[in-house]
């Protein structure tokens, strides 16, 4: 059974033997020993086409079920190999080139064959990514900020299918991203994935942004307010007690708080119509749209 270098090495190959120009893009690479690690680690010498394509030819094997797939049902340790080349190249590509974003969608698609597929090592591959690669995007969050929406989106999508695992996630964020900013914009990305409501994962967050709406630092209390509206959005019965504090900070010097602030007023009026018999008597809804629109 071959491994997953022994498969990468002979897609690379393939790859540039095919493309006159890919094959002399790759001959400006000063491999020594090891063709595969030198291939991924020194990926940004390559033009944006080239890894695009070459991405390309990956996600047309699994979606054909082919070698590579095989290779990594294979075992947990070759899901282990591969996902650390997916993260070399998510750490090397620029975020604006497409190349980067096939790279993300393609680890995204991956990740969910990996954890809907029966016959996929998925019990040791998500042990795995809470053990050593959770750690390895939120460093990658640090040192690239540029990057932390992406990630946030890849970190989410190990989790999308377990609400327990999820929760466990964003708990941990603290311990591997240390800067408490990071990590409530953080939060505030991974809260936006959601698509339906769920009171569980809905609640963890609600918790956090009524903390972070009192907070010091302006960005903390952008990113809770970022929260609340996310929140709004699903269940806007939710947050009406959190008008009051609303109000408070519409009346703040930064422009990105009153942006906040109005977006959640404009929030809660969509619902008007569903939830007119809450509003009613709610003055604290009153003066947080008095307060945002003075700040306009």
């Amino acid at each position: 059974m071959k491994t997953v270098t022994d498969v990468l090495h002979d897609k690379i190959t393939q790859f540039v033997t095919k493309n006159a120009d890919y094959g002399s893009e790759f001959a400006k690479l000063k491999i020594e020993n090891d063709m595969v690690n030198t291939f991924f680690d020194e990926i940004n010498q390559m033009s944006d086409g080239f890894t695009f394509n070459f991405i390309e030819e990956l996600k047309d094997d699994v979606k054909k079920n082919g070698l590579l797939l095989d290779t990594l049902y294979h075992s947990a340790t070759e899901c282990a190999t591969f996902f650390s080349f997916l993260l070399v190249l998510l750490r090397r590509l620029c975020p604006v080139d497409g190349a980067f974003t096939n790279t993300m969608l393609f680890t995204k698609t991956l990740i969910q064959r990996i954890n809907k597929d029966d016959h996929s090592p998925r019990s040791e591959f998500n042990k795995f990514f809470f053990k050593h690669l959770f750690r390895s995007y939120c460093s990658l969050i640090r040192e690239c900020p540029n990057k932390r929406q992406q990630i946030c989106e890849v970190i989410y999508q190990h989790t999308a299918d377990d609400l327990d695992a999820r929760i466990k996630m964003v708990q941990s964020l603290k311990k591997h991203l240390k800067d408490e900013e990071l990590v409530y914009a953080c939060q505030a990305h991974l809260l936006a994935q959601e698509t339906e409501f769920n009171e569980g994962w809905f609640d963890v967050f609600l918790y956090y942004a009524l903390i972070g709406i009192s907070n010091q630092r302006a960005n903390i209390r952008i990113y809770s307010l970022n929260m609340l509206n996310t929140i709004a959005m699903h269940n806007a019965e939710g947050v009406l007690d959190v008008t009051q504090h609303i109000a408070k900070l519409a009346n703040e010097p930064y422009w990105e708080i009153k942006a906040q602030c109005l977006e959640f007023v404009c929030t809660i009026l969509q619902q008007f119509s569903s939830y007119s018999h809450l509003l009613m008597g709610k003055e604290d809804l009153k003066s947080a749209i008095g307060g945002a629109q003075a700040g306009k």
